[in-house]
């Protein structure tokens, strides 16, 4: 798993990369696995609490700047917030 994370870092460190896009496809690497663990939960609670619990854990662990957007942000983000959007309408 170290190898996988150490390629992805050195993918987004390559100079071609913009700073905007470099932002874009961090928030897209967390961002895509939240809305598809989403769509096979049906209870918005039980997301809730899942996002609720999984970004407390994140935020106690020693990550970089980049990890905590890429799982805080992205990941819960689009785990819990949008569910309830998609939901409701």
């Amino acid at each position: 798993m170290q190898f996988f994370w150490d390629f992805i870092w050195q993918v987004i460190d390559i100079k071609i990369f913009s700073q905007q896009l470099k932002l874009l496809f961090m928030l897209s690497l967390g961002a895509i696995p939240g809305a598809i663990l989403r769509s096979h939960i049906d209870s918005i609670l039980l997301v809730n609490i899942i996002g609720c619990f999984a970004l407390g854990v994140l935020r106690g662990l020693p990550y970089s700047r980049q990890r905590h957007l890429i799982f805080g942000v992205a990941f819960c983000g689009s785990l819990t917030t949008f569910s309830a959007w998609i939901y409701q309408s």
